[in-house]
């Protein structure tokens, strides 16, 4: 062993040096460790250690057939290592190839194994891990694992032996046949080292008249010096926890923080004597909402936990409403037991949630998103922001659930990591689309009031199964395994969040224009239909043409459905949830591009309904207007039927390679396309839009039941038609029409934009101080003043 640790600190000190791999590039990546055939390898778990010198600490463990240092040949079965690699402040690795090998010993089962590392006050590092050296036989999953305790310099130098220190096995009277450890933990406060690991063990048991073989379950701690010595153990025997935690607390104790099966969330403060200090457990969360009602009856231990400067922890987890539904909560543990009581930071999640959190000062801030299904074939993405002071004090009383952000359908989104930075703040999220198959990444820029700047893509289309991440500055630094598996590799990306040359605006606009009037005045169309959802009173534009809400629109009302809706009594852009049968609860006409539309580049009055003439005009009186609508369905996928609807073709459109639409009139059938057909005509400036019914009240009618699918569709225009009546776009399988429609009825809304207004342009800060304004345009950031543009040297462009 003391060959191998010769050899590869005589490595490192051979290496050359390697470019800075913290430098920013928003596709610019840097392998860590990825190694091909024969040697190919999966990586997983990586885990950091920030340093006050800006160096980080990485330990990470792969999988496969390693060449084994002992005998210098390849594994015959495929193992886990455990690997130790130190980056300096700029990113460059110290330690060659796959760095400091810290566990090889017959770890064919270390997939139950988590990686744990941790410093003393002496700056060593301490690692856990599990192997089977002792080469248990039995057919009982991740036998003969043991949990491992291990200390290192952080120039890679073992301090202990290289084999690591064993934790002791509880003894027990039953015979063992089976063990394994999994969910190890090891931690430093002080000088004290804590190490803790759930346990199962299968047994020999005699029941009736015979043995039968029975599982034991079991959390086992030790407390450790800083030489290795073995100071006190603890086991507390069946199911005293699902998951746990160890967090330094004051004067070397822990926080020892678990989930019981059949209380909650309890904490204890221990100390080398792992004997509570406290009168009693403290009971963080009650069962009942730390634990869903789903068939796993599974309850979690937080998600965040980070140490304060007066010796609290700041705790961020879901607690649970009901069956699998959830919201995430802050709650702080402090030193003397007492509790500050749990803060909702969002509203209902469900099932799926992602979050990051950014900690700055005296305030907690949290991105969160989740994916529900909201119905069979469809699924929907929603993002929140939202803060809170650290003494529980939410920043947002007036919207007790933060902002809401986003929404988008079929994504399954993962946030990355959060950085606050030049006033704003970022999310890095990774988007796998269930439609297309696809990963993108993002980098989403919004103000500290929840507007939506606008977002880049960053890194490249590929999984990342792990990840470990931090910010520093304006950067967000990611270490992540690469590709199914991680069979790419342990990689380094760092991301600008102020770097906004890729960044795309905010905006909800297609790219083609459209003659409304003989003055040949153009408007170009929204990316979708108007939405709005009561349950957190916003409203937005959808993120496909084809959305539609059809005859889901029958529950607007219900306050236990969490749906958007999008069929809007007339001329409701000041009220766009009223519902009601009386026409002259509509007698004023209200633009719906009045509405802060989250989506639509907080300007209200840039968005607008287009009059009846103007859809006359467009369907019937411009250039070869017959040429440039039909009727068509996409297939999105997922959906068992295709949503049908109008499909209007630009003034100047061309026609993708290998594509057709046939114009004119005709069934829906005529027109058939794929959804990734239907985006390469919505890239050429092609609208569609979906056939959508419509509501009396709360019945919908234009529904066609046997397709899923509305018969109708019928979109409001702000054209009056006496005192109770206005005029909307109407079509179906016959064609289109204008006609009147009393003001009561719930249509859809399309809205359009004036082409003479300014393009390009879109607020990203504004600076209140000196009255400029930062803008994104073509990719570049300018400053406005006084009605010029200058670059951000000075220089006057416009």
């Amino acid at each position: 062993m003391k060959k191998l640790t010769l050899l590869a600190l005589f490595c490192a000190a051979m290496m050359l040096p390697a470019a800075a791999s913290w430098t920013p590039g928003d596709y610019s990546l840097t392998p860590i460790d990825s190694v091909n055939t024969p040697d190919t390898l999966d990586y997983y778990g990586p885990t950091i250690i920030r340093k006050a010198d800006g160096s980080t600490l990485l330990a990470y463990k792969s999988r496969g057939h390693h060449v084994n240092p002992e005998t210098g040949k390849h594994d015959a079965e495929p193992f886990y290592y455990l690997h130790y690699q130190k980056l300096d402040k700029d990113g460059n690795k110290q330690f060659p190839g796959r760095g400091v090998l810290i566990s090889y010993k017959r770890t064919l089962n270390a997939s139950y194994s988590k990686v744990h590392m941790d410093s003393l006050s002496n700056g060593n590092l301490i690692f856990s891990f599990a192997d089977a050296r002792s080469k248990y036989e039995s057919n009982f999953p991740g036998a003969g694992l043991e949990a491992f305790a291990y200390c290192y310099t952080q120039d890679g130098e073992p301090v202990w032996s290289p084999e690591g220190v064993k934790m002791p096995t509880y003894k027990h009277d039953s015979v063992v046949l089976g063990r394994t450890y999994f969910a190890e933990q090891i931690a430093a406060s002080g000088d004290n080292i804590y190490f803790g690991a759930l346990v199962v063990e299968q047994v020999n048991e005699w029941v009736d008249t015979s043995y039968l073989g029975m599982y034991h379950y079991y959390f086992e701690m030790v407390s450790m010096d800083k030489d290795g010595n073995i100071l006190e153990q603890r086991a507390d025997s069946v199911y005293p926890a699902f998951n746990f935690s160890f967090i330094p607390a004051p004067n070397g104790d822990i926080y020892y923080l678990r989930v019981r099966e059949d209380d909650g969330y309890d904490a204890e403060l221990l100390g080398t004597s792992l004997q509570n200090k406290w009168s009693e457990v403290v009971r963080v969360e009650d069962l009942g909402v730390t634990r869903h009602a789903g068939a796993l009856q599974q309850s979690y231990t937080p998600d965040e936990i980070v140490p304060m400067s007066d010796g609290s922890v700041g705790l961020v987890y879901p607690v649970f409403t009901d069956e699998l539904r959830s919201r995430l909560a802050y709650n702080r543990l402090y030193p003397d037991g007492h509790i500050l009581g749990h803060v909702l930071l969002t509203d209902t999640l469900g099932a799926n949630t992602s979050h990051a959190c950014i900690f700055d000062g005296d305030t907690l801030t949290v991105f969160a998103s989740h994916v529900h299904d909201v119905t069979p074939d469809q699924s929907e993405y929603y993002m929140y922001l939202n803060s809170v002071k650290l003494d529980g004090t939410l920043l947002h009383p007036e919207t007790p659930y933060g902002y809401w952000l986003s929404k988008n359908t079929n994504i399954l989104p993962q946030i990355i990591g959060a950085v606050k930075a030049g006033g704003n703040y970022h999310a890095l999220i990774s988007e796998e689309d269930a439609l297309y198959f696809t990963r993108q990444k993002y980098c989403y820029t919004v103000t500290s009031d929840g507007k939506n700047v606008g977002r880049k893509p960053i890194m490249g289309d590929f999984e990342m199964p792990d990840r470990a991440f931090f910010s520093d500055g304006n950067l967000g630094n990611i270490i992540f395994t690469k590709d199914e598996f991680g069979m790419g590799g342990i990689w380094q990306a760092s991301i600008d969040a102020t770097d906004y040359t890729n960044t795309k605006p905010v905006t909800s606009e297609l790219n083609g224009k459209f003659t409304v009037n003989a003055d040949g005045k153009q408007v170009i169309f929204s990316q979708s239909n108007v939405q709005f959802w009561n349950h957190v009173s916003a409203i937005q534009f959808g993120s496909k043409q084809w959305e539609n809400a059809n005859a889901r629109n029958k529950w607007v009302t219900d306050p236990k459905v969490i749906y958007w809706y999008d069929h809007f009594g007339w001329g409701t852009g000041d009220d766009w949830t009223k519902v009601s049968t009386d026409d002259t609860d509509y007698a004023t006409y209200t633009s719906w591009g009045e509405a802060d539309l989250f989506n639509g580049g907080y300007e209200p009055g840039t968005w607008r309904a287009m009059s009846a003439d103007e859809w006359d005009y467009i369907l019937s009186k411009r250039e070869n207007a017959a040429d440039k609508w039909a009727l068509g369905q996409i297939y999105v996928g997922a959906s068992t039927y295709p949503v049908r609807g109008l499909i209007i073709l630009p003034d100047e459109f061309e026609l993708p390679d290998t594509l057709q639409v046939h114009t004119g009139t005709g069934d829906f059938s005529v027109n058939y396309y794929l959804a990734w057909e239907w985006m390469r005509l919505e890239a050429n400036g092609a609208v569609f839009l979906p056939l959508d019914a419509y509501r009396v009240g709360i019945d919908i009618h234009g529904y066609d039941s046997s397709k899923s699918s509305g018969s109708e569709g019928l979109y409001w225009t702000p054209t009056t038609d006496g005192d109770s009546q206005a005029k909307a776009l109407h079509f179906d399988k016959d064609g289109w029409s204008t006609k009147s429609y009393p003001r009561s009825y719930g249509l859809a809304v399309r809205l359009v934009k004036d082409v003479d207004s300014e393009q390009g342009i879109e607020d990203v800060v504004v600076t209140e101080k000196d009255k400029t304004r930062k803008i994104l345009m073509d990719g570049m950031i300018y400053i406005i003043r006084d009605g010029k543009i200058f670059t951000t040297t000075g220089v006057q462009v416009r």
